[in-house]
Protein backbone atom coordinates (compact mmCIF):
# COMPACT_ATOMS: atom_id res chain seq x y z
CA UNK A 1 0.00 0.00 0.00
CA UNK A 2 1.27 3.41 -1.04
CA UNK A 3 2.56 5.37 2.10
CA UNK A 4 0.52 8.18 0.60
CA UNK A 5 -3.02 6.73 0.95
CA UNK A 6 -2.12 5.18 4.87
CA UNK A 7 -2.23 9.38 6.18
CA UNK A 8 -5.73 9.65 3.99
CA UNK A 9 -7.10 6.64 5.81
CA UNK A 10 -6.15 7.78 8.82
CA UNK A 11 -7.53 11.05 8.60
CA UNK A 12 -10.52 9.42 7.14
CA UNK A 13 -10.81 7.24 10.61
CA UNK A 14 -10.41 10.34 12.74
CA UNK A 15 -12.87 11.99 10.55
CA UNK A 16 -15.32 8.99 11.30
CA UNK A 17 -14.68 9.01 14.89
CA UNK A 18 -15.06 13.19 15.55
CA UNK A 19 -18.24 12.47 13.87
CA UNK A 20 -19.69 9.29 15.52
CA UNK A 21 -18.76 10.90 18.68
CA UNK A 22 -20.18 13.94 17.96
CA UNK A 23 -23.69 12.71 17.51
CA UNK A 24 -23.56 10.09 19.98
CA UNK A 25 -22.41 11.63 23.16
CA UNK A 26 -25.26 14.87 23.15
CA UNK A 27 -27.81 12.01 22.60
CA UNK A 28 -26.25 9.66 25.56
CA UNK A 29 -26.56 12.61 27.85
CA UNK A 30 -29.41 13.63 27.11
CA UNK A 31 -31.39 10.67 27.72
CA UNK A 32 -29.29 10.68 31.14
CA UNK A 33 -30.64 14.13 32.12
CA UNK A 34 -34.31 12.45 30.80
CA UNK A 35 -33.95 9.66 33.75
CA UNK A 36 -32.92 12.08 35.96
CA UNK A 37 -35.92 14.30 35.52
CA UNK A 38 -38.02 11.38 35.90
CA UNK A 39 -36.69 10.66 39.08
CA UNK A 40 -36.95 13.83 40.42
CA UNK A 41 -40.89 14.11 39.68
CA UNK A 42 -41.53 10.69 40.89
CA UNK A 43 -39.52 12.17 44.17
CA UNK A 44 -41.77 15.17 44.32
CA UNK A 45 -44.92 13.40 43.55
CA UNK A 46 -44.51 11.45 46.69
CA UNK A 47 -43.74 14.38 48.68
CA UNK A 48 -46.50 16.50 47.60
CA UNK A 49 -48.70 15.00 50.25
CA UNK A 50 -46.68 16.85 52.84
CA UNK A 51 -48.05 20.26 50.77
CA UNK A 52 -46.92 23.64 52.74
CA UNK A 53 -46.08 21.70 55.96
CA UNK A 54 -42.52 20.16 54.05
CA UNK A 55 -41.21 23.53 54.76
CA UNK A 56 -41.86 23.48 58.46
CA UNK A 57 -40.25 20.28 59.00
CA UNK A 58 -38.17 20.85 62.53
CA UNK A 59 -38.02 18.32 64.57
CA UNK A 60 -40.13 14.91 65.59
CA UNK A 61 -42.32 15.11 68.19
CA UNK A 62 -40.42 12.14 70.36
CA UNK A 63 -37.51 14.58 70.24
CA UNK A 64 -38.40 17.65 72.41
CA UNK A 65 -36.69 21.10 71.65
CA UNK A 66 -34.76 23.19 74.01
CA UNK A 67 -37.22 25.69 74.18
CA UNK A 68 -36.53 29.64 74.64
CA UNK A 69 -36.98 31.05 78.20
CA UNK A 70 -40.02 33.31 77.66
CA UNK A 71 -41.72 29.98 76.44
CA UNK A 72 -40.99 27.42 79.77
CA UNK A 73 -42.09 30.67 82.04
CA UNK A 74 -45.06 31.15 79.00
CA UNK A 75 -46.53 27.83 80.42
CA UNK A 76 -47.73 29.01 83.32
CA UNK A 77 -48.05 32.20 82.48
CA UNK A 78 -50.43 31.60 79.53
CA UNK A 79 -53.76 33.28 79.57
CA UNK A 80 -56.12 32.63 82.23
CA UNK A 81 -59.45 33.59 81.11
CA UNK A 82 -60.77 34.46 77.50
CA UNK A 83 -59.09 36.35 74.94
CA UNK A 84 -61.29 37.99 72.82
CA UNK A 85 -63.98 35.89 74.25
CA UNK A 86 -62.88 33.02 73.49
CA UNK A 87 -61.67 30.54 76.25
CA UNK A 88 -61.19 27.11 77.99
CA UNK A 89 -63.39 26.02 80.63
CA UNK A 90 -61.51 22.70 81.17
CA UNK A 91 -58.88 22.26 81.71
CA UNK A 92 -57.94 25.65 83.40
CA UNK A 93 -54.58 27.16 83.74
CA UNK A 94 -51.93 25.91 85.57
CA UNK A 95 -53.89 22.43 85.61
CA UNK A 96 -51.98 19.37 86.00
CA UNK A 97 -53.36 16.90 83.09
CA UNK A 98 -52.53 13.14 82.42
CA UNK A 99 -51.61 12.45 78.41
CA UNK A 100 -55.01 11.40 77.50
CA UNK A 101 -57.46 14.08 78.58
CA UNK A 102 -60.86 16.41 77.47
CA UNK A 103 -60.84 19.47 76.64
CA UNK A 104 -64.10 22.11 76.23
CA UNK A 105 -64.44 26.04 75.85
CA UNK A 106 -66.24 28.62 74.77
CA UNK A 107 -66.34 30.47 71.57
CA UNK A 108 -67.32 34.35 71.54
CA UNK A 109 -69.28 33.51 67.83
CA UNK A 110 -69.45 30.95 65.33
CA UNK A 111 -66.83 30.52 62.82
CA UNK A 112 -68.79 29.47 59.59
CA UNK A 113 -66.62 27.90 57.28
CA UNK A 114 -63.61 27.71 59.54
CA UNK A 115 -61.95 24.50 61.15
CA UNK A 116 -60.72 24.69 64.93
CA UNK A 117 -57.84 22.82 66.06
CA UNK A 118 -56.02 22.17 69.14
CA UNK A 119 -52.15 21.82 69.03
CA UNK A 120 -49.52 21.82 71.76
CA UNK A 121 -46.87 24.38 71.86
CA UNK A 122 -43.50 23.22 73.01
CA UNK A 123 -40.33 25.00 73.09
CA UNK A 124 -41.24 27.42 69.70
CA UNK A 125 -43.21 24.94 67.87
CA UNK A 126 -46.03 23.46 67.36
CA UNK A 127 -48.11 19.77 67.08
CA UNK A 128 -51.60 19.75 65.86
CA UNK A 129 -53.80 17.48 67.89
CA UNK A 130 -56.87 15.14 66.18
CA UNK A 131 -59.24 14.97 65.88
CA UNK A 132 -60.23 18.04 64.68
CA UNK A 133 -62.18 20.10 67.24
CA UNK A 134 -66.24 19.70 67.41
CA UNK A 135 -68.65 22.95 67.70
CA UNK A 136 -72.12 22.87 69.34
CA UNK A 137 -73.48 26.32 69.69
CA UNK A 138 -70.93 28.30 71.18
CA UNK A 139 -69.70 25.13 73.28
CA UNK A 140 -66.45 23.21 71.29
CA UNK A 141 -65.05 20.13 72.56
CA UNK A 142 -61.84 18.18 72.08
CA UNK A 143 -59.53 15.62 72.91
CA UNK A 144 -55.48 15.53 73.41
CA UNK A 145 -53.06 12.67 73.65
CA UNK A 146 -49.75 14.68 74.53
CA UNK A 147 -47.29 11.55 73.50
CA UNK A 148 -44.09 13.87 74.32
CA UNK A 149 -41.94 14.79 77.37
CA UNK A 150 -42.29 18.44 77.62
CA UNK A 151 -39.42 19.63 79.74
CA UNK A 152 -40.58 19.70 83.66
CA UNK A 153 -43.96 18.70 82.18
CA UNK A 154 -44.78 22.30 80.75
CA UNK A 155 -46.68 22.94 77.80
CA UNK A 156 -49.01 25.22 75.86
CA UNK A 157 -52.76 23.71 74.81
CA UNK A 158 -53.41 26.56 71.80
CA UNK A 159 -56.93 26.74 70.26
CA UNK A 160 -56.77 27.83 66.54
CA UNK A 161 -58.77 28.91 63.71
CA UNK A 162 -57.79 27.79 60.34
CA UNK A 163 -59.03 28.11 57.16
CA UNK A 164 -59.94 25.17 54.28
CA UNK A 165 -56.07 25.36 53.00
CA UNK A 166 -54.55 24.72 56.47
CA UNK A 167 -57.05 22.61 57.22
CA UNK A 168 -56.33 19.90 54.59
CA UNK A 169 -52.53 20.88 55.86
CA UNK A 170 -53.05 19.41 58.63
CA UNK A 171 -54.90 16.56 57.52
CA UNK A 172 -51.94 15.61 55.23
CA UNK A 173 -49.34 16.30 58.05
CA UNK A 174 -51.03 13.57 60.66
CA UNK A 175 -51.64 10.82 57.16
CA UNK A 176 -47.84 11.31 56.87
CA UNK A 177 -47.20 11.03 60.31
CA UNK A 178 -48.77 8.32 60.79
CA UNK A 179 -47.35 6.84 57.58
CA UNK A 180 -44.05 7.12 58.73
CA UNK A 181 -44.11 7.56 62.43
CA UNK A 182 -42.51 10.31 62.59
CA UNK A 183 -45.03 13.82 63.58
CA UNK A 184 -42.26 17.27 63.22
CA UNK A 185 -42.64 19.97 64.90
CA UNK A 186 -43.85 22.97 62.73
CA UNK A 187 -43.23 26.51 63.04
CA UNK A 188 -46.15 27.37 62.52
CA UNK A 189 -50.08 26.15 61.21
CA UNK A 190 -50.20 27.47 57.76
CA UNK A 191 -53.50 29.46 57.67
CA UNK A 192 -54.34 29.77 60.87
CA UNK A 193 -55.40 32.23 63.56
CA UNK A 194 -54.99 32.00 67.23
CA UNK A 195 -57.88 32.14 69.17
CA UNK A 196 -56.68 31.43 73.06
CA UNK A 197 -53.71 29.52 75.17
CA UNK A 198 -53.57 28.40 78.37
CA UNK A 199 -50.81 26.94 80.32
CA UNK A 200 -50.41 22.99 81.13
CA UNK A 201 -48.42 20.57 82.98
CA UNK A 202 -48.37 16.99 82.31
CA UNK A 203 -48.69 14.50 85.00
CA UNK A 204 -45.60 12.27 86.44
CA UNK A 205 -47.18 9.08 86.07
CA UNK A 206 -48.60 10.49 82.38
CA UNK A 207 -49.77 7.57 81.25
CA UNK A 208 -53.33 7.64 83.03
CA UNK A 209 -56.80 9.17 82.02
CA UNK A 210 -57.84 12.20 83.79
Amino acid sequence: MSTRVIPGIIVSVVAGMIIFFTITFPRHYTDQLHDIDKGLAKLEGRLEGLGELRKYDAAPERIVAKPHAEELHGAIQAPKGAVNGYSFAAPKADDIVYRHFMVKGKLANKLPHRHLWLAVKIGGLVWPKEPEVKVAGLNWFGEVYEGGSPPEGKFILALYEVNEAGHQAIIDWLKAGRTHNYYPGLLRIPGSIKLTEVGLRLHSSGDLKL
